[in-house]
């Protein structure tokens, strides 16, 4: 019989797949109409692409990241933030939208967490594609220079890097 935890675990590795999947997919979609494949991924871009315009916001403190309207179709960054941190961020408000995720106020704070880290996983992919960042990995593993090359932060590079190798571990 399975208990509450072990369910809780599968549903939980369950929805990890899936947001890595829709990101996956979107990003070839995003690929194959824009006909190229490069690095750094063109997240603008691909949030034009969506419908979303981007706008940097000025008079936001400096803990608040982003935002996205859906009515608008505007996805707000924080001007102050470095660009690794923007990029991630317009990533992270497209994983929301890609995933249905409802508003923060409408949302419990503990929903909340859980959508953040859904769509964490999300922008993870759209900024470092497995499809991508595998084949880079036979050339070098050194984080600095795969952060540099895909335009994340060394710390995005390896959480995503952490992915891939116990993603590996399984597939053996």
């Amino acid at each position: 019989m399975i208990d509450e935890n072990t369910e809780q675990v599968v549903k939980d590795a369950t929805r990890h797949d899936f947001c890595v999947r829709i990101a996956a997919v979107t990003f070839d979609r995003f690929q194959k109409e824009h006909q190229r494949r490069s690095i750094p991924v063109p997240v603008h871009d691909m949030a034009e692409w969506l419908g979303f315009r981007i706008i940097l916001l000025t008079t936001v403190p400096d803990d608040f990241s982003g935002l996205v309207s859906l009515e608008d179709r505007l996805i707000g960054v924080n001007r102050n933030h470095h660009d690794h941190r923007r990029r991630f961020s317009i990533a992270h408000e497209i994983g929301h939208v890609l995933l249905g995720h409802p508003a923060e106020g409408i949302s419990f704070r503990k929903e909340i967490r859980q959508y953040d880290m859904e769509a964490d996983l999300c922008a993870s992919e759209l900024l470092i594609p497995g499809k991508i960042l595998l084949p880079v990995l036979g050339r070098t593993r050194n984080v600095r220079v795969l952060a540099n090359t895909f335009v994340v932060s060394p710390e995005a590079m390896e959480r995503r890097l952490q992915r891939v190798s116990s993603q590996s571990s399984i597939d053996n």
